[in-house]
């Protein structure tokens, strides 16, 4: 068992009956059961909060109202008291961000719509949503419903704002091939084939910024093999000073920073290994992390924003040609815009789609 605990209340905190450091950040781990609860010299346990836990097949009592923040783990026994479990972006939330785009194979907030994805069969082209089983995409529903063919998803529902979709069938990117699932790590992921694209709906006006700030993330596993750039998500206008976009080069990736004069980080990284990557775009410098480690960064110096002339497209650079189509799997994508991200927020979303996907 291996806890993160954050936030002001993890002084009154208990783990397996020791009172812990009066810091922010403590981890713990063993092989047995975990017991959480309030510090032996009476202090008030109700603001501490688990911010992350990793969990084998382990137990957890938590007998304080605390908060935990998220739980990864499906096989983990639960005995919650009167704590509650957030996901990631119930999580954001407290901290008053709310992404401007938010679609995923999985549920990123417990207010997200009852479906996840919709999905075009191969077999006679009927379509069906797709809801979760808990916090996942129902997999055994996919699977009845596409049988022994394939699945195109025509929509990735939007969990705070606008959905994705394709309407030309072509274009669609796959969720089975053969009736097997296509994954990054163990979840379910969409595979992009290089002329998919979905295309978020929000209008082109609701995504100019006012503000530096711009942070998104993704979660990706590359299948490219050519050297050019080839972008895997990215906000318009086309051309060098086009909006944010994350893209694979070389072998690696970059994040191109949607300002003029034009920035863009060195491309570094492995585009070999599944990832969570996270862009970051501050009033000074522009960031890429690849599962957690930051690989590159360059200072803006004197910029100014790039306004849109197109949205937010996933699996291709906005209003590009063909050559430059994404392959590969896209299983999640979020965006906040005119809003900066702490480093608390940011690691717990990292962490999350981490341990979400398997990629620890």
């Amino acid at each position: 068992v291996v806890t993160w605990f954050e936030g002001s209340g993890v002084q009154n905190t208990r783990l397996n009956g020791v009172d812990q450091p009066r810091v922010n950040q403590v981890r713990g781990a063993q092989n047995t059961g975990l017991s959480i609860g309030a510090r032996s010299d009476g202090a008030d346990p109700a603001n501490a909060r688990i911010m992350c836990l990793v969990v084998g097949d382990s137990s957890l009592t938590v007998d304080q109202a605390g908060k935990i923040e998220d739980c990864f783990e499906t096989s983990l026994a639960f005995t919650l008291g009167t704590s509650t479990i957030r996901l990631p972006l119930d999580y954001s939330a407290l901290y008053s961000l709310t992404p401007k785009m938010a679609i995923s194979t999985r549920k990123l907030l417990a207010a997200a719509p009852s479906n996840c994805i919709r999905v075009r069969r191969s077999s006679d082209n009927s379509e069906q949503n797709i809801g979760y089983t808990g916090n996942a995409l129902n997999t055994s529903a996919l699977a009845t419903f596409i049988g022994a063919g394939s699945g195109y998803i025509t929509t990735m529902f939007g969990q705070v704002d606008a959905d994705a979709t394709q309407t030309i069938v072509t274009r669609q990117p796959s969720i089975a091939l053969g009736g097997v699932i296509n994954t990054i790590g163990s979840s379910p992921s969409a595979l992009f084939d290089g002329t998919s694209v979905l295309s978020h709906g929000a209008s082109t006006a609701a995504w100019n910024q006012t503000t530096m700030p711009f942070y998104s993330m993704s979660v990706v596993d590359n299948d490219e093999t050519t050297d050019g750039g080839i972008w895997v998500y990215s906000l318009g206008p086309a051309g060098t000073s086009g909006g944010p976009s994350v893209l694979v080069n070389g072998t690696g990736y970059q994040v191109r920073g949607g300002v003029t004069p034009n920035k863009e980080t060195t491309p570094a990284g492995d585009r070999a290994l599944p990832s969570v990557l996270s862009a970051r775009r501050t009033a000074t410098d522009l960031t890429l992390r690849q599962n957690g480690k930051q690989i590159s960064s360059v200072a803006l110096g004197t910029s100014t924003i790039v306004t849109n002339t197109s949205g937010m497209l996933v699996g291709k650079f906005a209003n590009s040609g063909a050559s430059d189509g994404y392959k590969g799997k896209i299983a999640e994508v979020i965006v906040f815009k005119d809003a900066t991200v702490s480093s608390t927020v940011r690691k717990h979303l990292e962490a999350s789609a981490r341990n979400a996907f398997g990629l620890e």
